[in-house]
């Protein structure tokens, strides 16, 4: 129906039985397989979730094909509450160049991230932005979480949100997340992840495969244990 095609287009409303692309722009994530599961690629004006089980699976290295392509916009890639420095030789070798990787370190208070993320996204002035909440003391209301998504919208920007896998689990109304793109990584094997994408605009949710991070960035070896991968400095 033609009155109904705007909400189809923007993945408000979706047929089960025929899934309908998104009109929203997308960006290749550099793994066909993975491309191919999100209808095109990440949404560049999204949060995307991605839980993890433990940090230095390879979750970094997943975001660094995109990341790439966004370093063609002259503009900054926005690093918040990392775990570890990210490791400048890494990220050179990964084409993302070091003049815009801005990091905000150092600053423990959820809300205070919320703020620099949501700050970031709406202006605009960043390409992408990768934000941390690991903390099980602290994490965000279905609130917080729906401000950043309209920043998001604002700004044009994608958010790349990493939290623990237990977040999955959470019955609680008020941390339940509205964020579109909901994946789950695990380790699988040497240079493998496994990923399930339980949630997806448009789409039902698939089972989980296997996705091969070896054919693309190869990483420096560590000269010392310090080093995982991310890139990272410890």
């Amino acid at each position: 129906m033609p009155l109904l095609d705007p909400l189809f287009d923007s993945g408000l409303l979706w047929q089960g039985a025929a899934p309908r692309v998104s009109s929203c722009e997308s960006l290749a994530t550099g793994y066909a397989v993975l491309d191919k599961a999100l209808d095109g690629g990440w949404r560049r004006q999204e949060v995307t979730e991605l839980l993890l089980p433990r940090l230095g699976i390879g979750e970094v290295q997943l975001l660094l094909p995109a990341m790439a392509a966004l370093a063609s916009v002259d503009k900054f890639q926005l690093w918040i509450a990392p775990p570890m420095v990210p490791y400048a030789p890494g990220l050179l070798q990964a084409c993302l160049p070091v003049e815009q990787q801005l990091v905000i370190a150092g600053v423990e208070d959820m809300s205070a991230q919320l703020w620099s993320a949501e700050q970031a996204l709406s202006s605009g002035a960043c390409s992408v932005v990768l934000l941390w909440l690991l903390d099980p003391a602290q994490q965000p209301q279905t609130s917080q979480l729906r401000r950043l998504q309209l920043a998001a919208e604002r700004g044009q920007t994608p958010l790349f949100l990493f939290r623990p896998q237990w977040i999955r689990q959470q019955a609680v109304r008020d941390l339940s997340s509205p964020a579109p793109t909901r994946l789950w990584l695990e380790s699988h094997s040497n240079s493998q992840l496994l990923v399930e994408l339980f949630k997806r605009r448009g789409g039902w949710p698939l089972s989980p495969f296997p996705l091969s991070l070896a054919d693309k960035f190869s990483l420096p070896a560590a000269e010392t244990d310090s080093v995982i991968v991310g890139p990272w400095r410890a």
